[in-house]
């Protein structure tokens, strides 16, 4: 039940801030404002800048109910236990929906669709750019 409520809460922070996967098991309980709803990423991944990231209410009371083993808000989760998690609940529940397309979906699909989310919200590519940390912005690719 401990793995699946991390793995559970992992899903649900990639969704809210567009986080990638390695950016979430580093998060570690300095970077967590239960008062202000806020996350600070402080160790962004692939040269991405650090950023701060106002969340829901939802995900504050699932942060706040998860046992404090360590500093890292998911303790000793690697990035290849979270990929296992993530497979294998995917697998049945395409088979379950008898639809083989979700069997696709991996880690990294969340932060695209928290792009597409917040482009629908404001459509400014250099507004986007900022949440997902990027230095260098390069709007001919994305145009």
């Amino acid at each position: 039940q401990l793995k699946k409520d991390r793995f559970l809460l992992v899903l649900s922070l990639s969704k809210e801030t567009g986080m990638r996967l390695g950016e979430c098991l580093s998060l570690t309980w300095a970077c967590v404002n239960f008062e202000n709803r806020s996350i600070t990423l402080r160790k962004a991944e692939k040269y991405s800048l650090p950023r701060v990231f106002s969340v829901s209410t939802t995900l504050i009371g699932m942060l706040s109910s998860q046992k404090r083993t360590n500093d890292k808000v998911f303790g000793k989760m690697s990035k290849s236990e979270a990929t296992w998690c993530l497979i294998n609940r995917r697998k049945r529940i395409a088979h379950r929906l008898n639809n083989l397309r979700i069997a696709k979906i991996h880690f990294h699909l969340l932060r695209h669709w928290y792009a597409t989310v917040q482009y629908h919200k404001k459509p400014d590519l250099l507004y986007i750019s900022s949440f997902w940390g990027t230095k260098v912005f390069f709007p001919h690719r994305y145009t």
